[in-house]
């Protein structure tokens, strides 16, 4: 599982290198979550279980991502570790 930062002028583009699909959507969350903190400095203090859908894989990664970010900038929430299910 690997990640790396692609150049664009506007946004970010992350480009993510994984063996199965769990994999690549917890290395997209760690990319993502970098983007806005250093996750190594935190501690593991609450967990939160987060439900998400979409009618593609694309809108699903789109949503996790989402989620991700509103948690974060919204609730304050720093993010440690990730862990996910695939149904």
């Amino acid at each position: 599982m690997s990640y790396k930062y692609l150049e664009h002028n506007t946004d970010i583009f992350i480009e993510v290198m994984a063996l199965t699909l769990e994999q690549a959507f917890i290395t997209s969350a760690y990319a993502t979550i970098e983007t806005m903190l250093n996750r190594h400095v935190v501690e593991s203090k609450t967990q939160k279980t987060l439900c998400v859908g979409g009618i593609d894989l694309q809108e699903l990664l789109y949503n996790w991502l989402e989620e991700l970010i509103i948690l974060t900038i919204t609730d304050c929430f720093a993010i440690h570790r990730v862990s996910i299910k695939i149904i």
